[in-house]
């Protein structure tokens, strides 16, 4: 793989190592597309680092309950990363929604949402940024 354009490496721990990615991409683009907004926008308003604390805290509990629990490193990069000041950075999901193109929501968003209400973890920041991009998904379907 190493003639892909990136840095290709063998992991010894591939599934946590997805899961914590899914943690992530969860987190980020549930956050940024239910927000509307980039992570320094969303840190910047009245609670929105907190959103995307309790976004993550939810998505990291599916993840623990599905044998997965993201580990101390992954968490606290992902914390940092969702809560930057100032950052520009989103989601290619929110990406898209700006676009108005489809989006990733039940493959990102509504499979964990899934696993979450299959295990009784309670996530309903979750169930809002995933009821959030339904809709607009049905609309963007629609056209």
């Amino acid at each position: 793989m190493q003639g892909a354009g990136f840095t290709a490496r063998a992991s010894q721990v591939i599934a946590q190592e997805m899961w914590e990615k899914w943690v992530f991409l969860a987190t980020l683009g549930g956050i940024t597309c239910l927000m509307r907004g980039t992570v320094g926008e969303i840190e910047a308003a009245p609670g929105g680092a907190d959103l995307a604390r309790q976004l993550l805290a939810e998505c990291a509990a599916v993840a623990a309950a599905s044998g997965h629990p993201a580990g101390e490193k992954a968490m606290a990069r992902i914390a940092a990363t969702v809560t930057t000041p100032r950052s520009p950075l989103a989601s290619s999901m929110y990406r898209d929604l700006q676009r108005e193109k489809r989006v990733e929501a039940d493959h990102i968003l509504g499979d964990l949402l899934a696993r979450a209400r299959r295990l009784a973890v309670p996530a309903p920041l979750l169930a809002t940024a995933y009821a959030n991009l339904s809709i607009y998904q049905r609309r963007v379907s629609a056209r």
